[in-house]
């Protein structure tokens, strides 16, 4: 109960030891769950992880307004409310870096989303360049989404984007996603990945060569 107060104030997650129990059939690693408080009160909706020390990710608090209005109307579900929920959280990120006037003409390679920064835990974003896109998930609930957060990505960047999709491979050890994934569908997922490639990139005015699939994120 003493706990509550830091969800409602947006935080984004919840350690196994503020969890007092849960109701209802028992959830599955990457399942989205209402977190509520002592008085029953829906704080939000988040992923489930019984492998990590994040019982929960939050992906939408119940204080959002608009959004989280608009998940109650469409009673939306599983895939739809990540997509939902993800496709806003990037038109926000575009938004706030074009207010930093990102990309502009002498910079075309910038962090587009940052994890709980811009509320889409485990998630980090980078476009490289003028075509390249670079999603990078260090948590099990993306992966499982996967297909929904490409979704969301491709409807906010557009069709044109190359999307590459990188995995954190030892964040994901750490959040169990080797216990949830068997070695087939790991390396079915793997096999997707697109070639590498060089592609030059600009940052103030400075050229750069980068491999977006396989170079340093940072």
């Amino acid at each position: 109960r003493g706990k509550a107060r830091l969800f409602r104030d947006g935080h984004p997650l919840v350690y196994e030891k503020a969890v007092k129990e849960f109701t209802g059939p028992a959830p599955q690693p990457g399942d989205l769950v209402s977190v509520v408080d002592g008085m029953d009160n829906v704080l939000g909706v988040g992923f489930f992880n019984p492998h990590s020390m994040f019982r929960v990710r939050f992906l939408a608090h119940a204080h959002e307004g608009a959004l989280w209005d608009a998940l109650q109307e469409r009673g939306a579900s599983g895939g739809d409310v990540v997509e939902l929920v993800a496709r806003e959280r990037v038109r926000r990120a575009v938004a706030r870096r074009k207010a930093l006037n990102l990309p502009r003409e002498d910079t075309d390679a910038y962090r587009l989303c940052n994890g709980e920064g811009d509320r889409l835990s485990g998630l980090v974003i980078d476009v490289i360049g003028p075509e390249h896109v670079v999603v990078s998930s260090s948590s099990l609930w993306c992966e499982v989404y996967k297909r929904s957060i490409q979704a969301a990505v491709r409807a906010e960047m557009g069709e044109a984007a190359r999307l590459i999709w990188r995995k954190t491979t030892a964040r994901l050890a750490q959040d169990g996603y080797n216990e949830v994934f068997d070695e087939v569908d790991r390396e079915a997922e793997d096999a997707e990945e697109e070639d590498d490639e060089e592609v030059v990139i600009q940052e103030l005015g400075f050229r750069y060569a980068a491999n977006p699939a396989s170079g340093q994120k940072t």
